[in-house]
């Protein structure tokens, strides 16, 4: 598929057909952020932590001329192999132009625009924007396309830092760089902000014990913008699979409250107990970290799923005869089977009507295939 991006330049004192190299560095790489935050979001991490390797190996946008005549930066979209189908690059573009003009009709931001996207590309536009200059986004993917507009008034909402409720508690995992002993606070890295954390004098001992090292905290927020956290309730060593970075847990775990998430739950239950040759012929039991990591990866679509306000489907769940687990699926025509077999290794097969596709998966596609299933939207 072929999919192009526009960055529209109006500013003052330039001639037509001319973006300044500052600008256009500035909008280039806001853009890029912008976009590898919704992917990562999208491929249902948190967009608070440190930026994937996988969100960035599915931003490839291109830079490839200016238009004779205006200040418009053309891009193109890059493939990626091994996905098919639709561009990553071109989804995040769609979504984030779609976001701003929602919320400039109608407000309030779409719950799968956070803070963190809006934040880098009114960064981006800040530089270049007065009130009498603007910045255009366009993007086209076979045909179809979708602009925005982006004016003074729009970047102050685009920069609006996130706030966090002072009665909402939040984890934090970094590592220590700093402590003061008589005011009690310690310092964390948490990609990409840093965290001061006010812990109480019969933590002394806990907190002097981890300086320097990843931690875990929960507490709770002293600001609105979470600079500093105060009643801490767990103070620990980071595990290896934790990831920097903060995190709300009712936010995080959304996708856990889902009947599809609770059903899935229940049915994987029956399965921890399940011993070899389950099925009399030979089966091997699903291991414990395969049913743990499936049902995670299936919280984590779900939760994007209800960032979109797509009802997630119930699977029906199933052990496979090699050790692992199988969502299917069945809705208005479309069915679904998407294999597990170890974590981040996925098999699907996919049928509608007389049309039917088979093969791996990367958790992009898996991701979009869900998405299909739920609501017919091209892959």
């Amino acid at each position: 598929m072929n999919a192009r991006i526009w960055i529209l330049v109006q500013k003052a004192g330039l001639p037509p057909g001319h973006v300044l190299l500052e600008d256009a560095g500035a909008l280039v790489q806001g853009l890029h952020d912008a976009l590898a935050r919704l992917i990562q979001r999208q491929l249902g991490f948190s967009g608070r932590t440190r930026l994937h390797d996988d969100a960035k190996r599915l931003t490839t946008v291109a830079i490839t001329d200016v238009s004779a005549g205006s200040g418009v930066l053309e891009c193109v979209v890059l493939p990626v192999p091994p996905i098919t189908g639709r561009s990553p690059a071109a989804v995040a573009a769609f979504d984030l132009i779609n976001g701003i003009r929602s919320f400039s009709s109608a407000a309030p931001w779409p719950a799968y625009l956070p803070g963190i996207v809006r934040n880098r590309i009114g960064a981006a536009v800040a530089p270049v924007l007065t009130e009498t200059a603007s910045v255009g986004l366009t993007v086209e993917e076979d045909g179809v396309a979708a602009s925005c507009t982006i004016t003074e008034p729009l970047r102050a909402a685009l920069q609006e830092p996130e706030r966090f409720q002072g009665g909402e508690s939040v984890e934090i995992v970094g590592r220590i760089f700093d402590i003061n002993i008589q005011s009690k606070v310690f310092k964390m890295e948490a990609a990409p902000r840093k965290v001061a954390v006010h812990f109480r004098d019969d933590q002394f001992g806990r907190a002097d014990e981890l300086r320097w090292k990843r931690v875990f905290v929960k507490g709770y927020p002293k600001d609105e913008q979470c600079k500093s956290v105060e009643n801490v309730e767990e103070l620990r060593t980071a595990g290896p699979d934790e990831e920097d970075g903060v995190s709300v847990p009712t936010e995080s775990h959304r996708g856990e409250r889902t009947e599809a998430y609770i059903s899935a739950s229940g049915r994987a239950a029956s399965m921890r107990g399940l011993g070899a040759g389950w099925d009399t012929y030979g089966a091997v039991a699903p291991p414990e970290r395969v049913v743990n990591w499936s049902l995670h990866f299936l919280g984590d679509a779900a939760g994007v799923l209800v960032d979109y306000g797509i009802e997630p489907p119930i699977p029906f769940v199933v052990p496979t005869p090699a050790g692992g687990i199988q969502f299917e699926w069945s809705r208005e025509g479309r069915e679904l089977e998407l294999e597990v077999a170890q974590p981040e290794n996925f098999r699907f097969l996919a049928v509608h009507g007389e049309q039917e596709r088979e093969g791996t998966a990367t958790r992009w596609e898996a991701m979009r295939l869900i998405r299909w299933l739920a609501t017919g939207e091209q892959v």
